[in-house]
């Protein structure tokens, strides 16, 4: 199971490049569970062991792309907050008494 999932992530890092460890790192910020550090150190892999991408360019576009993740998911808390989770409780888990 292990192995089919670094296999995948492995597969989209080496197909999207910087664009996957942006979007990964992206969504894993704003609070949506993706393998975000896994696909960093997948990145980092490459660009060492199979020079497909620079390191350098991997931790600017990381930073980058983990602020902008934070400030969204924050500011998706701050202006939706509660009436976000009370339109999409069926799909979140949350009820009314939690």
């Amino acid at each position: 199971m292990d192995h089919a999932i670094f296999q995948s992530v492995r597969t989209f890092v080496a197909n999207y490049g910087y664009w996957a460890v942006a979007l990964a790192l992206l969504l894993e910020n704003a609070g949506i569970p993706v393998p975000g550090e896994s696909t960093l150190l997948v990145a980092s892999f490459l660009a060492y062991s199979e020079h497909q991408l620079n390191l350098g360019w991997i931790i600017v576009i990381g930073t980058c792309a983990a602020t902008i993740g934070d400030n969204l998911g924050y500011f998706l808390g701050l202006y939706g907050g509660r009436p976000l989770l009370d339109r999409y409780q069926r799909f979140s888990g949350f009820r009314q008494p939690r």
